[in-house]
């Protein structure tokens, strides 16, 4: 099948939506797929079944940037409208606007196959929904998009809460390679290290996590919480460590590559996502499939991987809530949170390999194009 991509994929990407694509192409590609990726922020790449293009894009300003994506990948669509059979798009917004148009425009036969990449606030719906255009966009979406991937319960809920029920709907998660190396049973008289993995940017719910950690910070055992990532909210949340006391409890350990971060990942007890909202987090896919078990809060994607059996859930936005999760795990032995993640690796492989995710995708575009 020849299958393009809607995405970027930059040098160095680190973003959970476009590692995600990009581990995508590669699974395609190395299954002799022909595959192509199209963006505005790409490098161009040409191997033998995987070829990265630049949409040539103006950025002086927000209408410039918009209006030159448009016409530069409606350009690219007609130039290349007998080079592949499907579009997909990762992402509800300029992707599968500007493919939809193109379908429509165009008469394309091919299928055009969206997945939004988050929900709630920071949502692929909700950026639509507080566009002026929004009925014209929504228009387009129903007219032009053949079917849409709901990766959780809540963004399927979203897009039939716009009237987009009529779109064939699917229901494949985001995938995770499962590391060949597995989690030894650590010595129980060690601290318990408890680990975040992400941007350190609102969205996540670090200044809630902070917040938590203080409330324990008395408690009569040995923990430490390493934080990988950077990002806009490094400093506040530094400043606010400092201001805490906590600087003996919680490291920031900076951006890593992700050797670094599976090493990370093997010699941590627990780990734990606060987000106020997200799709289905790439790095919490990681931890699970480490075989570490996991606080989340409830948000689309988070509530749809872990069950009692591998974490716990906990309300966004509260601080008591995460304290009273992190003070149960904290206070059980690590034989029980080791025995826990192992049941949370299994379920990555079983439920979120990358592999078996490619297939699911291949399948869904298959069954389309019929």
């Amino acid at each position: 099948m020849r299958i393009l991509i809607l995405a970027n994929v930059p040098p160095g990407v680190v973003g959970g939506a476009e590692v995600q694509t990009l581990n995508l192409a590669t699974r395609w590609a190395a299954t002799s797929h022909k595959v192509m990726i199209a963006g505005h922020a790409n490098c161009p790449l040409q191997n033998d079944n995987l070829s990265i293009f630049r949409i040539p894009t103006l950025h002086q300003n927000r209408v410039l940037r918009a209006v030159s994506y448009l016409v530069g990948t409606m350009w690219f669509l007609w130039k290349n409208r007998e080079g592949f059979d499907v579009i997909y798009c990762r992402f509800l917004r300029e992707q599968a606007l500007t493919a939809a148009l193109a379908k429509i425009v165009y008469r394309l036969k091919q299928p055009v196959i969206a997945c939004p990449a988050c929900s709630s606030t920071g949502g692929d719906v909700a950026t639509i929904l507080k566009s002026p255009a929004k009925k014209i966009l929504l228009w387009l979406l129903r007219n032009g998009v053949t079917g849409i991937n709901a990766m959780s319960k809540e963004i399927e809920q979203e897009i039939f809460s716009v009237g987009l029920n009529d779109i064939h709907i699917s229901h494949i998660p985001n995938g995770v390679t499962i590391p060949t190396i597995k989690r030894s049973m650590p010595k129980q008289d060690q601290r318990t290290r408890v680990l975040f993995v992400g941007r350190l940017v609102e969205q996540k719910g670090l200044d809630i996590l902070l917040d938590a950690v203080n409330l324990l910070k008395e408690l009569p055992i040995a923990f430490s919480l390493d934080i990988i990532g950077d990002g806009p909210s490094h400093q506040k949340l530094v400043k606010k460590v400092y201001d805490f006391g906590l600087e003996q409890i919680i490291h920031f350990a900076g951006a890593k590559p992700p050797g670094k971060i599976s090493v990370q990942l093997r010699h941590a007890n627990l780990f734990v996502l606060p987000s106020h909202y997200e799709g289905m987090s790439g790095a919490l896919l990681e931890a699970i499939a480490h075989g570490l078990p996991a606080i989340v809060t409830n948000v689309s994607g988070s509530e749809d991987i872990i069950d009692n059996g591998i974490g716990w859930i906990v309300p966004v936005n509260d601080v008591n809530a995460l304290a009273k999760a992190l003070k149960y795990a904290l206070s059980i032995n690590h034989r029980t949170l080791f025995e826990m993640g192992s049941r949370a690796r299994i379920k990555a492989k079983e439920k979120f390999d990358i592999d078996l995710i490619a297939d699911e995708y291949i399948n869904l575009f298959y069954a389309v194009k019929m």
